[in-house]
């Protein structure tokens, strides 16, 4: 049974390269990308994973997501010049 993953960032383009890389892991299932906090508990609550990976602004409802989900990971990137 594959680990049910929800994707949180704002960035159109590194959320769907990040959903694009962990949905070639046999073990990982991405089953909603979200561009912001609202699409976000939406997301959770329809499809209560087992992870949720996102940007650090979430971070302020941690406490609300860890209600519904097991755990969650926050996505962290960094921008080079």
């Amino acid at each position: 049974m594959p680990i049910r993953v929800v994707l949180a960032e704002d960035n159109y383009l590194v959320r769907e390269g990040v959903a694009t890389l962990l949905g070639h892991a046999p073990e990982i299932e991405v089953v909603a990308t979200c561009g912001d906090l609202d699409e976000l508990l939406a997301a959770v609550a329809t499809h209560e994973p087992d992870v949720v990976v996102g940007y650090g602004r979430c971070k302020t409802r941690k406490i609300k997501l860890t209600g519904r989900t097991n755990k969650f990971v926050e996505l962290v990137y960094r921008k080079f010049k």
